[in-house]
């Protein structure tokens, strides 16, 4: 899941909303990652996006899962991830790479850019 933050909306208030709007869960997020994604377009190479994203862990996950006009959600096994995952931001190795970030959190905030080439605008 994912979303924009709001006008005058911290991080965590968003992850909180959109984890609340998408799944019906609520949770105590907390950042992970601040990743900083410049995206072109691969043929052209034209500038395509500029854009942060915020990796959250949510902690103490309460409420029933349902789905919403954002997708289908449902609780899977770790193991099974790559048959749900179909069409990832970037590929699947990244993807997992991502989780990895989440289950090694320490407390300390990861930070990255990367300049990704995408077919998919």
């Amino acid at each position: 899941m994912s979303g924009k933050v709001d006008y005058g909306e911290t991080i965590l208030e968003a992850a909180s909303r959109e984890l609340k709007e998408e799944t019906g869960l609520s949770g105590d997020p907390t950042i992970v990652a601040l990743k900083h994604y410049v995206v072109f377009d691969k043929k052209s190479n034209n500038l395509l996006e500029d854009k942060f994203m915020f990796l959250c862990l949510v902690e103490n996950p309460a409420g029933d899962i349902c789905g919403s006009q954002e997708g289908k959600y449902e609780w899977v096994k770790e193991t099974n991830l790559q048959n749900y995952v179909t069409n990832p931001f970037e590929d699947y190795t990244a993807f997992n790479a991502q989780i990895d970030l989440i289950k090694n959190y320490n407390g300390t905030m990861n930070f990255s850019e990367n300049r990704h080439y995408s077919e998919k605008f």
